[in-house]
């Protein structure tokens, strides 16, 4: 357990030190140490800054100081950094490594030619955890900027950002974020490309998300393309990509070879505009996809040198995809190979009579960075209520994996039977499923459920 000891200075400034951590520096604006900057220019490695609910008129220059874990004390309701529209509100351009932690505030207001919100350059990858990015505007990434970067951006809410490339996200050059269970909504980019997210001359990782309402020129939801000599090859998979809008793509918008995304277990649907638009000889693969309800066609390739693989995917009906296609789904154009179809929707399955939610799962990693071994430890406090309302824990199943960045399973652990147990753990020894050596790096752990998906980021160092 750790001993605390609480050191009391002038003015109300606290410095606590935990035992074997870092320095807690506390923030807050009736103290003399009432800046964020302040706090983190006071920072070691693996220092906290603990910020006290309140509305912090800042600009953040982060300093080159590795492992800070920046965290609002009450969430992101209450703790809000608002860059007063002059510049970034946080710029991070110091080779950070994933160590360094952003957590829990409402990042407002910014505006500047990089990033409005966040401006992650120069091999800065930190994690964007638990936030919402709101309201900020720039030339290029409204709300992120990635850019020779690849931060993991997880659990936040990224909303009503606006820029002429990339209003949500901008990953650009190698900036291969890992973008998952983010909810992000509303950006607006009237001029150009990329609403939700905009990927060029990089490839992110992009998962579980729900990415709905964004409007842009070409690429409402998505827009990923590329230059020549610089491959785009995101994965888009597990997301929901729906009423976006688009002169073109209004959900994704793939373009230039060299850009061949794949787009796996996405639903795609009532986007006003194409479900997906591909053109000069970008080359998509689409699988297990639900794409349905869109007002242009389904997957458009106006390409005639090239066709696409889109394959095995649900067109909203049975009968298959329209217009160059046999059925009555969402049409398809020439050039797309979308022979043999779903006869039924990708995950969709009979009604039961109860429903559950399995709520406030927690999931522990330790160590993190990790050489050896990491425990990996799950809590799910719902699991006995469940079991004195006589619901079997068997018909509830919960699945653990690792995967790498490309989105491909690295190790599964088998079902989780977790008895009357709050409680369970397993440990990953860096080794894949054939029990081969994983390379060093950065992987994500996902813990699903029923309802509920939870993602976390490990690093391995060899």
């Amino acid at each position: 357990m750790r001993k605390y000891i609480l050191f009391i200075e002038t003015a109300l400034v606290f410095t606590i030190f935990a035992a074997g951590y870092g320095n807690i520096w506390y923030i807050h604006p009736d103290s003399t140490l009432n800046t964020i900057q302040a706090g983190l220019d006071s920072c070691a490695n693996n220092d906290t800054v603990l910020v006290a609910p309140g509305t912090y008129f800042e600009n953040i220059i982060w300093p080159n100081t590795q492992g800070i874990d920046l965290v609002g004390e009450c969430g992101r309701d209450t703790t809000i950094i608002d860059g007063s529209d002059v510049a970034e509100v946080i710029i991070m351009d110091v080779g950070l490594d994933s160590t360094t932690v952003i957590k829990g505030f409402t990042i407002t207001h910014g505006d500047a030619t990089y990033a409005g919100g966040i401006n992650c350059s120069s091999n800065s990858s930190p994690s964007i955890v638990n936030n919402i990015i709101t309201e900020n505007n720039a030339a290029i990434g409204g709300g992120i900027h990635c850019d020779q970067s690849t931060p993991f951006i997880t659990d936040n809410i990224i909303s009503n950002n606006t820029a002429p490339d990339g209003a949500g996200i901008y990953c650009s050059y190698l900036g291969d974020a890992i973008i998952t269970n983010n909810i992000i909504t509303g950006n607006i980019n009237n001029v150009a490309i990329g609403g939700g997210i905009l990927v060029i001359q990089s490839s992110p990782l992009i998962s579980y998300n729900t990415i709905t309402m964004n409007t842009a020129i070409e690429g409402g939801g998505i827009f990923c393309g590329t230059t020549t000599g610089y491959a785009s090859a995101p994965t888009i998979i597990n997301n929901t990509i729906s009423n976006n809008t688009a002169n073109e793509g209004a959900g994704i918008h793939c373009a230039i070879l060299g850009c061949s995304p794949t787009i796996d277990s996405c639903i795609i649907s009532n986007n006003n505009g194409d479900g997906i638009f591909s053109r000069d000889l970008a080359d998509p693969v689409i699988h297990y996809c639900n794409i349905m309800g869109n007002t242009g066609y389904g997957v458009i390739n106006t390409d005639s040198t090239l066709t696409i693989d889109a394959t095995n995917n649900w067109w909203g009906n049975p009968s298959g995809p329209g217009g160059f296609g046999p059925g009555t789904g969402d049409s398809v154009s020439q050039y797309v190979d979308y022979i043999p179809w779903l006869t039924n929707p990708v995950g969709i399955k009979a009604t039961e009579n109860r429903k559950l939610e399995i709520r406030d799962i927690k999931l522990t990693i330790s160590p993190n960075p990790f050489t050896k071994e990491v425990k990996i430890k799950m809590q799910i406090p719902e699991v006995r209520k469940m079991e004195n309302r006589n619901f079997p824990i068997s018909q509830f199943p919960i699945y653990l994996c690792v995967y790498n960045l490309s989105g491909r399973v690295v190790r599964s652990f088998s079902l989780l039977s977790l008895h009357s147990s709050l409680f369970s753990s397993v440990s990953w020894n860096g080794r894949n499923d054939r029990g081969e050596e994983a390379p060093g790096g950065i992987y994500f752990l996902k813990l699903k459920t029923d309802k509920y998906i939870l993602t976390k980021k490990l690093l391995l160092i060899r």
